[in-house]
């Protein structure tokens, strides 16, 4: 398996993130509510310790039903660990509500 280094997305570093980091302020001990289309649970860029979510309308808050709520919360809480990307706060806990269930099909979208 080839492993990419970690890639510092422009937004993590248009909020100076890395220089909060280094005062030791990564996210530990917050958790983060994302209510959106879910979030993939089995992604590489996620600790699974660190999410929680709630089952609305019959649908596992833990499946992603169009990868915009997984882009959130990696946007948030993606972990440092040399590989991917990493989010704002990586050591975050992602609460998901999964209130979108697919696409839209008058619209096509999320």
């Amino acid at each position: 398996e080839r492993l990419l280094q970690e890639h510092l997305p422009w937004g993590v570093s248009a909020v100076q993130a890395p220089s909060v980091w280094d005062e030791g302020y990564t996210g530990s001990g917050v958790k983060v509510c994302v209510i959106d289309s879910g979030i993939d649970a089995d992604h590489a860029d996620f600790v699974i310790g660190n999410l929680e979510g709630v089952n609305i309308n019959n649908v596992a808050w833990y499946e992603d039903a169009c990868g915009h709520g997984t882009h959130v919360s990696g946007t948030i809480a993606a972990k440092d660990d040399n590989k991917g990307v990493v989010g704002v706060a990586p050591d975050a806990t992602i609460m998901t509500m999964r209130v979108f269930t697919g696409v839209n099909p008058s619209t096509g979208q999320c």
